[in-house]
């Protein structure tokens, strides 16, 4: 699956339009979006930090501090954020 694949799942999945993903916008449900699309591109891909920030207009570091949070973020049982992992992850497993 290609990242731009990768965007568009989440893009659809959590209502959040790729140009916002994309876009300079910090409200927090584009954010959490864009931090999803960061973390599955790097797990699934492998792809540098330097081209995933490409893809979303943002920094290598931007990307890394995104990857560590959602990580983070997951392992501490929150039941809203881990029901949006768990769909993209059950969609993209099914691609």
């Amino acid at each position: 699956m290609t990242n731009s694949e990768l965007i568009t799942i989440i893009s659809n999945l959590l209502d959040v339009p790729e140009s916002d993903m994309k876009s300079q916008s910090r409200k927090s449900h584009i954010v959490e979006a864009r931090h999803l699309a960061m973390y599955f591109i790097k797990c699934l891909n492998n792809t540098t930090m330097v081209n995933i920030g490409k893809l979303l207009n943002r920094d290598h570091t931007t990307v890394s501090y995104a990857i560590e949070r959602v990580f983070n973020t997951a392992n501490k049982h929150n039941p809203k954020f881990n029901k949006k992992f768990i769909l993209i992850n059950n969609e993209i497993g099914e691609k």
